[in-house]
């Protein structure tokens, strides 16, 4: 018993919960410009980010986006899959206003 005790007031600052966030959400795929309008029309798709939350401020995780777009032309469309590493932190500077700081 007195090995726990010991333990934990060793390790009670560099004890962090894990928290897990997925979020999925729609995509909208608009051509613009001229190169572009010939070519393509208005697509769709999906977006889902799972992350990690370590030590109460950084996020880990992972992004899957898909992108279906459908081209001018008898009955064909193009998709695009991106699979990817987020990472970044937070902080909260005022009660319920949470600032995010990621990269991708």
């Amino acid at each position: 018993m007195l090995r726990i005790i010991i333990l934990l007031c060793l390790t009670g600052g560099f004890l962090f919960s894990l928290d897990i966030d997925v979020e999925g959400g729609p995509a909208l795929a608009v051509p613009v410009g001229a190169s572009s309008a010939p070519f393509f029309t208005v697509g769709g798709g999906l977006s889902l980010t799972g992350e990690l939350v370590l030590f109460n401020n950084f996020t880990a995780g992972l992004e899957l986006d898909t992108l279906i777009v459908p081209l001018r032309g008898p009955d064909t469309a193009t998709s695009f899959n991106a699979l990817g590493f987020r990472g970044g932190f937070f902080h909260f500077p005022q009660s319920r206003l949470r600032l995010d700081y990621a990269f991708s």
